[in-house]
């Protein structure tokens, strides 16, 4: 068992509720991705935000054990519906983000896109990119968790992404429609 996790979730002001304030959001412990399963915890460090996006970065749990560094984009599609709805369409279940993630060393950012799906629970668009997505040596993932991973999923890995998760200092977004049109 990893003493830090306890130290951060066990902050007296996190015993009653579970909540957790940051100066742009509140934050529910039960409300990112992997927490469909108690074996999963997260630690969230920073929250940042604007009018219709959120990053979030943190840390991932398994078992009471630190598994990595997470970055997750939220995107809740304002501006992407009217320019959409202009053209006659409408947004599908997944749009694409660019993201670039500057670490300590701001002369090399590292840059990728990925899938953004719809998630009811927050009316959003939303993905996590962990820096690894592979367990622990004899701990597999939970099987609520695992169809949640991979390639394009709502949890997945960017390996240009991947070395700074654990650095971040600065992330630059920018929101599109996914390239497949969906029946509405």
């Amino acid at each position: 068992m990893d003493s830090r996790f306890d130290q951060v979730y066990t902050h007296p002001e996190n015993e009653i509720f579970r909540v957790v304030f940051y100066p742009d959001r509140i934050y529910h412990a039960r409300y990112l991705n992997a927490t469909r399963s108690s074996r999963y915890r997260y630690y969230v460090a920073e929250v940042r935000g604007s009018a219709d996006g959120t990053a979030i970065k943190g840390d991932v749990f398994l078992g009471g054990s630190r598994l990595c560094s997470l970055l997750r984009i939220e995107y809740s599609g304002i501006r992407l519906v009217e320019q959409a709805r202009e053209f006659g369409r409408r947004l599908g279940p997944r749009t694409k983000a660019w993201v670039r993630v500057t670490g300590d060393d701001p002369g090399a950012p590292a840059e990728a896109v990925v899938t953004l799906h719809w998630d009811p629970v927050i009316g959003a668009y939303a993905a996590e990119i962990w820096e690894t997505l592979e367990p622990p040596e004899g701990t597999p993932h939970d099987l609520r968790v695992l169809p949640l991973m991979g390639r394009d999923a709502p949890i997945t890995r960017l390996p240009a992404l991947s070395p700074l998760l654990g650095q971040v200092r600065e992330v630059a977004v920018a929101f599109r429609e996914d390239g497949v049109v969906y029946p509405t």
